[in-house]
């Protein structure tokens, strides 16, 4: 995990947009799918039927990325957008600190292990 906490970090650059509900728009969730290999699959194909992927949220593995790296702070969100924080990227060259707050972050991750419908 801690190499795909690294990666959305280096992503996120100097800030992405968000949408107004304050996720990923579908556009950078296409990208980070391939990016983070996350497995997720965007507009699944069942039989001859194709359903389209409207939101970034329906990608799970892809949204616990994104919630972990808000919750180790590496991320955050001010005025609808995600910037990195910059108190926060000693971390991503010391893996063991990376390792030991993203363990420590579990504990406010409960939303995003166990979604409402899980």
């Amino acid at each position: 995990m801690q190499e795909e906490l690294r990666a959305f970090t280096e992503w996120v650059g100097e800030g992405r947009k968000l949408t107004q509900t304050g996720k990923l728009t579908l556009s950078d969730a296409r990208t980070l799918v391939a990016l983070l290999k996350t497995g997720d699959e965007i507009d699944p194909k069942i039989g001859d039927r194709v359903f389209r992927t409207k939101s970034s949220t329906e990608l799970p593995e892809l949204n616990l990325i994104v919630e972990w790296a808000k919750a180790t702070g590496l991320v955050r969100v001010v005025k609808g957008r995600l910037l990195p924080a910059k108190k926060a990227a000693p971390l991503l060259n010391d893996p063991k600190r990376l390792w030991e707050a993203s363990f420590t972050a579990l504990g406010k991750m409960s939303q995003a292990l166990f979604p409402k419908n899980y």
